[in-house]
């Protein structure tokens, strides 16, 4: 499942039955930012540009499709130069890259790129959930977020009894949590859930607040604690009467 994030004056979210409709009917948007697992990400590119292009993509002259770990800094000026270039077939131009990690220097480059892109160029970038990337990159593309895979029962349980609790029942639910990473999928994806019953600009941030949180986790033995104190204290209590 695939979740769309669209700017906030936009509310409107949508799962991968419809994704390739919806970039087809807004493909003047340059630059799009695929977040989540790559193996099914990569499957939904290949089909949209087998759609648009109406071919096979293996041998099409204005496809560049680039997998690597790290993407550096001379990656981003070979891929500038290339986007530079006239289509061969004169009409549009087409760059998959499918990355591990990017470089700073090399975000900082991408970013220029996506800026001031050249006409009819569009740009798949293929990334795993990671926080590294820069805001200001980020503000430049269409950001299209895989949803996190269903979790055990448990988990959901806990985080919707987190998700309804006042903050001092949350401080006594969270001491009692022995995977914290599991327990943030299971609160993020029950916040994308009510999101996508609720799009609006609250609860896109209330799944942003999670998603950031779940970046934080797995650093020093304190920091769980102390993500969950922050979670405790700054997410809205369910049910909401309105946000």
């Amino acid at each position: 499942m695939l979740l769309i994030t669209w700017p906030f004056t936009r509310n409107q979210f949508y799962t991968n039955d419809n994704l390739n409709n919806l970039i087809l009917e807004r493909l003047e948007h340059h630059a799009y930012l695929l977040i989540g697992e790559r193996q099914p990400l990569v499957q939904v590119v290949t089909k949209l540009l087998e759609r648009i292009t109406g071919r096979a993509l293996l041998g099409q002259p204005d496809l560049v499709w680039r997998e690597t770990e790290n993407f550096g800094i001379d990656d981003s000026r070979r891929l500038h130069d290339e986007q530079a270039r006239r289509a061969f077939a004169g009409g549009r131009k087409f760059f998959v890259l499918i990355v591990d990690s990017i470089t700073l220097p090399a975000q900082q480059a991408l970013l220029k790129i996506f800026e001031e892109p050249t006409p009819h160029t569009h740009f798949f970038l293929i990334y795993s959930d990671q926080p590294e990337l820069l805001p200001t990159l980020k503000s430049r593309c269409q950001i299209i977020r895989q949803t996190p895979a269903p979790l055990a029962d448990n988990f959901r349980q806990q985080a919707e009894k987190f998700l309804t609790s006042w903050p001092a029942e949350r401080l006594v639910l969270v001491s009692e949590i022995n995977n914290p990473q599991k327990f943030v999928r299971a609160l993020e994806l029950a916040c994308h859930e009510r999101l996508l019953a609720h799009p609006n600009r609250a609860w896109a941030e209330v799944v942003e607040s999670v998603k950031q949180a779940e970046n934080y986790l797995g650093g020093s033995a304190g920091l769980p604690r102390l993500v969950f104190e922050h979670l405790s204290l700054t997410l809205p209590r369910w049910p909401i009467q309105k946000m």
